[in-house]
C-alpha cells in the first residue's frame, strides 16, 4: 500500500462561501480515506476556521451539507442575511447592538462537537491533527490564535464575528476580538514550514471574481471590509504560489440563500471534482520530487550546495548558546541486512529511529545539532523518508527548521551527516523536557556488523551540562563516559520480522 502524503491545509474565510469551503473539505475527506493523503495540520480564518475544525474534528462535510440543506441552514440563515435598511440602524444607532445574533451558530456548534465528545480547542488536536482558529484583537491590531483551554464554538464564533454584522463595540468591556479576517483571511503562514512531520502545505482560497457597486451603507461596509483584506490574500496568495488550491465559485459573502438552493447542488459538485483534481496533481507533484531527491544530501558536491550547507554550519556556531541537560538519548536499528538469499524479506529497507529528551540550560535555545548515523561507501540512506519531529512537556509541537549542515573539512570525519534545528520561537531557557526523534530509511546500515561481527557506535551530547557515568553501563567497563547525570542511554540492533 502506497503511503499517504503528509498534508497541511489553510482555508480561506468566506461568509456563505462556506457551502463552497464545504465542497473543498469533501473532496478532502475523500483522499483521506482512500490513504492518498494524511492531513497534519489545518488553520481557518472565519467560515474557513469552522471547515478547518470539522476537518480536524472528523466531522462529514457531506453530512454538514445534506444537513444545512434539509433545514438547518434556513434556520441558521436567519441570524446571517442582510437585514433591511431601518433595522439596520436601529440596531446600531438606538439599541447599540450587532445586526445578527450568534446565538444558534454557537449552539449549532456546540452539538456538533458534542457528537465527536469534543468541547475545547485541546480536544481536537488529541485526535492527532493541529488545529489554528485566527481571530483579530483590536487592541493589540493583529492576529491572535484560539487556545487549547478555549471552547470550540466560542473560539470559531470570534472568528466568526464580522465587526457590525456580528459584533459591535458596547462599552469598555465589550470584547475586542473580533473576524479574524479582518487581519488575516487566508492563514497559510501559520503552517508549519520544512517539518516532514507535517508535509506539503495548502492554502484553500477563492479565485477573483467580478463584485457589483455598493447600493447602502450595509453593502458598502461589507465592500470595505472584502477590500481591506483582500490586499493581504492577494500578498499570501503570491507567496504560497504553487501550493494553492483555488476554488472558483459564484457565491459571495452574504449569499447564504444562494449556497442552499437547490440550483447550487450542481456547481458544489464541480467544486468538490477540481478539488479532487488539483490534489492529485499536488500528490503527483510531490511523488516526482521524492523521486528526483538527492539520497543522501550530505554526499552532494555541487559547490553551491555545499557552501550552503557549510554556511548553515557556520550559522549553527554562531547561534548554539548555552548548554543542555540530557535526559535520555535511545538509538535504534532495524535491520534486514544479512539475511540470506531467498528470505521474504531480503532485501527490504531498514529503518533507524533515534531518541534524544534534552531540557534547556539557563538560556533559550535556539538551535540543536544532531549528528545522525555515519554513513559508510556500501551503505545508503534515502532522506525523502526521513522524518524528525519535536514535543515539548505538553505535548505540543515547537516549531523548527530543519536543515542539512556540514562542518569545515577540518572538523568533518568521514560520512559525518549533522542535521540542525533551528527553533522559531527559540525554547525558553530552564524549561523541558522536549522529546526529538528522528527516523530514516536505508539499506545496508548495519553491513559492517553482518561483514565483520563487529561494529562502532558511538554518541557524543554537544553542548551538555553536567557529568555523568558510561553509556554503556553493561559493558563491563567499556562504557564511554559522558557528560550529564541522570541520564539513561541505550543502543539496540533488531532484526525485522
Amino acid at each position: 500500500m502506497t503511503t499517504p502524503v503528509k498534508m497541511q491545509f489553510a482555508f480561506q474565510g468566506g461568509g456563505a462561501r462556506i457551502a463552497a469551503l464545504l465542497a473543498v473539505a469533501e473532496a478532502i475527506q475523500d483522499f483521506k480515506a482512500d490513504h492518498k493523503i494524511e492531513v497534519t495540520q489545518v488553520a481557518g480564518t472565519s467560515a474557513g476556521a469552522i471547515v478547518a475544525s470539522f476537518v480536524a474534528a472528523g466531522i462529514s462535510a457531506q453530512s454538514i451539507m445534506a444537513e444545512l440543506r434539509a433545514g438547518k441552514g434556513a434556520q441558521l440563515m436567519r441570524g446571517m442575511t442582510m437585514p433591511g435598511k431601518l433595522a439596520a440602524a436601529y440596531c446600531l444607532l438606538v439599541k447599540s447592538k450587532s445586526l445578527r445574533d450568534t446565538a444558534g451558530l454557537r449552539g449549532w456548534l456546540n452539538d456538533k462537537f458534542a457528537q465527536k465528545k469534543l468541547a475545547k480547542v485541546g480536544d481536537v488536536e488529541r485526535r492527532g491533527v493541529r488545529l489554528k482558529i485566527t481571530k483579530t484583537d483590536l487592541g493589540s491590531r493583529d492576529t491572535v490564535l484560539a487556545q487549547p483551554g478555549e471552547t470550540l464554538a466560542d473560539a470559531l464564533v470570534d472568528s466568526c464575528a464580522l465587526p457590525f454584522f456580528f459584533r459591535i463595540w458596547a462599552g469598555s468591556t465589550a470584547p475586542t476580538v473580533v473576524d479574524g479576517g479582518i487581519s488575516n483571511n487566508l492563514p497559510a503562514k501559520l503552517l508549519t514550514v520544512s517539518d516532514p512531520a507535517y508535509g506539503e502545505m495548502l492554502a484553500i482560497t477563492f479565485a477573483e471574481a467580478a463584485t457589483g457597486r455598493p447600493d447602502g451603507f450595509l453593502s458598502f461596509s461589507a465592500s470595505l471590509l472584502d477590500s481591506a483584506m483582500a490586499s493581504t490574500i492577494a500578498l499570501t496568495k503570491e507567496a504560497f504560489k504553487g501550493h494553492l488550491i483555488e476554488v472558483q465559485t459564484s457565491l459571495t459573502t452574504f449569499s447564504f440563500e444562494q449556497a442552499l438552493a437547490p440550483e447550487f447542488e450542481a456547481e458544489y459538485e464541480r467544486i468538490k471534482e477540481d478539488t479532487a483534481r488539483q490534489l492529485q496533481e499536488h500528490i503527483n507533484r510531490i511523488t516526482l520530487a521524492r523521486r528526483r531527491a538527492v539520497t543522501n544530501p550530505w554526499k552532494e558536491t555541487n559547490p553551491t550546495a555545499v557552501r550552503m550547507m557549510r554556511d548553515v554550519g557556520e550559522l549553527y556556531y554562531k547561534l548554539r548558546g548555552g548548554l543542555l541537560l540530557y535526559d535520555s538519548c535511545r538509538l535504534t536499528v532495524y535491520t534486514n541486512g544479512g539475511r540470506p538469499v531467498g528470505d521474504q524479506h531480503a532485501g527490504a529497507p531498514d529503518l533507524v529511529q533515534f531518541h534524544l529528551q534534552i531540557r534547556t540550560g539557563a538560556a533559550a535555545l535556539h538551535c540543536l545539532s544532531i549528528g545522525l548515523t555515519e554513513q559508510s561507501d556500501e551503505a545508503a540512506f534515502s532522506s525523502e523518508t526521513a522524518r524528525c519531529t519535536v514535543t515539548g512537556p505538553g505535548g505540543e509541537r515547537p516549531d523548527f527548521l530543519q536543515l542539512a549542515m556540514q562542518r569545515a573539512p577540518r572538523e568533518a570525519g568521514n560520512g559525518d551527516r549533522e542535521l540542525c534545528l533551528f527553533f522559531t520561537p527559540a525554547l525558553p531557557a530552564g524549561s523541558g523536557p522536549y522529546s526529538i526523534d528522528f527516523q530514516e530509511n536505508g539499506t545496508d546500515l548495519m553491513i559492517e556488523l553482518f561483514k565483520t561481527h563487529a561494529d562502532a557506535i558511538g554518541f557524543y551530547p554537544q553542548r551538555a551540562d553536567g557529568v555523568v557515568g558510561r553509556v554503556f553501563p553493561n559493558m563491563r567497563g567499556w562504557g564511554m563516559a559522558l557528560d550529564n547525570a541522570r541520564s539513561a542511554w541505550s543502543v539496540a540492533v533488531h532484526h525485522l520480522h
